[in-house]
């Protein structure tokens, strides 16, 4: 895989053994995006860093909470000793039952892994404000009620956030969010946030969907604790907070 230059020497300085200071920064530097992870792979595979730093590597690789980095260094790990993920049938109360980190929730939230919720919502100027603006939800939302909407998003959807299909009159389907409708254009939103404008007039059907714009199985690849640790993030989202 392609690296810069910075990612070069950050590979160097982690090499100088895991007792450098400067050892664990580098490492982390290198694990922050799939590219420098990659790069940190091979040079595993090619025993090109001490067996200290390769050890403190892995360490680092399998606690990280993009599940792309998790994955690729997931051969190193022994299976007994493997993260232990939700997959699709969830016990929520399971969830519920469990002390989470709302700091490393956060950084669940921010990060571009398994729960991609910057992908759809905004949060102080971060993220793509798709679907709805999370400041206070945690004042709107019990506990149980936050873990539902991760759990089944399409079970309680606010009709503001409803998912429409539109299908043109040449036969073309759209989906998307509703932002205008008026006799001269209808305008979505689509998934990646972008605007999309359709004459009315060329418009053969518009109507809402019982899907949410959210993924089902969003908790699929986490464990519980990540999944608590998230809600804790979440329900400390509170008004005037």
């Amino acid at each position: 895989p392609a690296i810069d230059g910075a990612g070069r020497e950050a590979l160097a300085v982690a090499s100088n053994g895991a007792g450098d200071p400067r050892c664990r920064p580098a490492l982390d530097r290198l694990l922050a995006s799939t590219s420098g992870a990659l790069f940190l792979k091979r040079a595993l595979d090619r025993d090109e860093t001490p067996d200290d730093v390769a050890l403190l590597a892995i360490e680092r690789a399998v606690a990280s909470t993009d599940p792309s980095v998790r994955d690729l260094f997931r051969e190193f790990v022994p299976e007994e000793d493997r993260r232990k993920t939700l997959g699709t049938a969830i016990d929520a109360a399971e969830i519920l039952a469990m002390r989470g980190d709302g700091k490393r929730g956060r950084e669940i939230f921010l990060a571009d892994g398994a729960a991609q919720c910057t992908r759809c919502h905004s949060l102080d100027g971060t993220g793509t404000p798709i679907g709805p603006d999370l400041r206070g939800v945690g004042s709107r939302l019990d506990r149980e009620r936050l873990l539902a909407s991760l759990i089944e998003p399409s079970r309680e959807i606010d009709p503001a956030y409803a998912l429409h299909l539109l299908v043109t009159r040449d036969g073309r389907a759209l989906t998307g969010l509703l932002v205008q409708r008026n006799d001269s254009e209808t305008v979505l939103r689509d998934a990646r946030g972008e605007l999309v404008t359709v004459p009315s007039a060329e418009v053969n059907l518009l109507a809402p969907q019982r899907n949410s714009l959210m993924p089902d199985f969003l908790l699929r690849d986490m464990t519980a604790q990540d999944a608590a640790d998230l809600l804790a993030f979440l329900a400390s989202l509170r008004d005037g907070e």
